[in-house]
């Protein structure tokens, strides 16, 4: 089965965050780029695309709400920060599901806000009942 050679998909957990026939959007979730927003809040890697526009994705009582206001208060242990964000051409992520470059799985807010950057990859595998050692190292992760 052919695997995805973007190195910035290599070991990538993405949360799906809109998924239509026009394509689709995400956000890595379990890299950080070293860098702080403010001095105080770490910027998370979102993906390759506008990574000059920061993004807040942050837990509400229905889901996750995704804004680019970084004007709203923050709660940094129920939001976090993104810089760029994964997306598709129409049919293209629907295309890498069917060759099994993606697993998929259902959405675990624990997994996307509180589990460290260096766990979420192998977590997300044991979540499915896979040993992360079976899998190939260029296998992502998609959460929607």
């Amino acid at each position: 089965t052919p695997q995805l050679q973007d190195p910035n998909f290599q070991n990538a957990v993405v949360l799906i965050l809109n998924h239509t026939p026009d394509g689709a959007f995400g956000l890595v979730i379990n890299r950080k780029t070293g860098q702080k927003w403010k001095d105080q809040v770490p910027v998370w890697y979102g993906g390759p695309c506008e990574p000059e526009r920061l993004w807040l994705l942050h837990e509400t009582d229905s889901g996750f709400e995704l804004t680019n206001d970084l004007t709203q208060s923050l709660d940094s242990s129920r939001a976090k920060i993104f810089s760029g964000y994964a997306g598709w051409v129409q049919g293209q992520l629907d295309m890498e599901i069917a060759v099994s470059s993606w697993l998929e799985a259902a959405l675990q807010p624990n997994l996307v806000l509180e589990t460290l950057p260096g766990q979420i990859w192998e977590k997300a595998i044991l979540s499915l009942g896979l040993d992360p050692s079976n899998l190939s190292t260029q296998t992502s992760r998609l959460l929607h």
